[in-house]
C-alpha cells in the first residue's frame, strides 16, 4: 500500500461516515413521517450535500498517483472531507418529531453553507498543493463563484436568495455529475 492509497482510504471512511449521517437523517425523517413539516430548500441541500461527496471521492482517483504528501497537504484533503462530514451531520436535527424543517433549515444554513465554502475553498487549492498544478484562470473562475454563491448562502436569511442559489447549485450539481 502507497502512501496516497493509505490517506485516500481515510478520506474514503469520513466520505462513508457522511454518507450514513445522510442515511440516518433521511431515515428518521421517513419515520417521522407526519410529525415533521418538511421544506423543498432542506431537501434539496441533502441531496447537494450527497451529490458533494460523490465528486469529492470521484476526484479522488486523480490523485492517486501523487507522491511525496506533505502535512498540509494532508490537511487540504482531510479538511475537505471533513466539512462534508459536519455538513451531513448538521443536516438533519437530532430529535426530527414536531420539526419545521424551514425553520430549522434556516438556524443552520450559515453552518451548513459554511461548511460547503471550506470544502470548495479547499477544492480550489488543492490541486495546486497536493498535485502540484498551476492555477489556471478558466477551472478557478467557476470554483471562486461557487465559493462566492456558498458565502451568500452561509450570510444571509432571505428565503427567495436560498430558494435560487439552493436550486442553482443543484443544477450545477446535476449538470457536473452526469456530464
Amino acid at each position: 500500500m502507497t502512501q496516497t492509497d493509505y490517506l485516500l482510504v481515510l478520506a474514503s471512511i469520513i466520505i462513508g461516515l457522511a454518507i450514513a449521517e445522510l442515511l440516518r437523517g433521511l431515515g428518521m425523517f421517513l419515520r417521522a413521517g407526519r410529525d415533521v413539516q418538511r421544506y423543498w430548500i432542506h431537501s434539496l441541500t441533502g441531496i447537494n450535500a450527497f451529490f458533494f461527496l460523490i465528486d469529492f471521492w470521484w476526484s479522488m482517483w486523480g490523485w492517486r498517483g501523487v507522491t511525496g504528501w506533505t502535512p498540509l497537504g494532508l490537511m487540504v484533503l482531510i479538511g475537505g472531507v471533513t466539512a462534508l462530514y459536519l455538513l451531513c451531520h448538521l443536516w438533519f436535527p437530532e430529535q426530527p418529531d414536531g420539526v419545521e424543517l424551514r425553520d430549522y433549515y434556516y438556524r443552520q444554513a450559515p453552518q451548513l453553507w459554511l461548511m460547503v465554502a471550506v470544502y470548495m475553498a479547499l477544492a480550489l487549492v488543492a490541486p495546486s498543493l497536493v498535485l502540484g498544478e498551476a492555477f489556471e484562470l478558466g477551472q478557478v473562475l467557476p470554483s471562486v463563484g461557487g465559493l462566492v454563491i456558498m458565502l451568500v448562502l452561509a450570510s444571509t436569511p432571505k428565503p427567495v436568495v436560498h430558494g435560487v442559489l439552493v436550486t442553482v447549485v443543484t443544477g450545477v450539481n446535476l449538470v457536473f455529475l452526469f456530464l
